[in-house]
């Protein structure tokens, strides 16, 4: 079995932190090791508070991007979300396929590569099966930046 190993931390910095913002003493250390010990940053990185977060609208083609979600919702389209391995794909594709759940997907599928047999990032194996199967809308959610040197992206249809 694999040990994981988390970052070093001093542990007079940490309990410190812990008595001063009242925090479990495993949040206070897991700050202080990723640098965070200011009591501004602390309550900003814990923050629920929205307001300082980013619009989603201004993402690149957001407005097109929900506009095709619609419609597929709408027209029953096979949708179908490929995530990735590791505990932010899962959960990105968890939250997903929730939301579009939510919105009224009934066909709708996802996919989670395996580590060994898939590697990482959106095969191209996993889109022409989608596209063979009939395609629809395939959504990739945190599937990386870096797998398009591994598999290069083809012409599709413009949004």
């Amino acid at each position: 079995p694999r040990v994981w190993m988390g970052r070093h931390a001093e542990k007079e910095l940490w309990t410190n932190l812990a008595e001063r913002m009242n925090l479990h003493e495993n949040l206070a250390r897991l700050l202080v090791a990723r640098n965070i010990s200011q009591d501004r940053s602390i309550e900003s990185f814990l923050s629920t508070d929205r307001s300082g977060m980013y619009k989603p609208e201004l993402l690149h083609y957001a407005e097109k991007v929900v506009r095709r979600i619609r419609t597929a919702v709408e027209r029953g389209e096979q949708i179908h979300v490929v995530g990735d391995y590791d505990v932010d794909g899962v959960s990105a594709t968890t939250i997903m396929v929730k939301a579009l759940r939510l919105a009224g997907a009934r066909n709708l599928t996802y996919h989670i590569p395996s580590r060994f047999t898939e590697g990482y990032g959106l095969s191209l194996d996993v889109v022409d099966a989608f596209a063979q199967a009939g395609g629809g809308l395939l959504i990739t959610v945190d599937t990386g930046i870096t797998a398009i040197e591994q598999n290069p992206p083809r012409i599709l249809p413009p949004l």
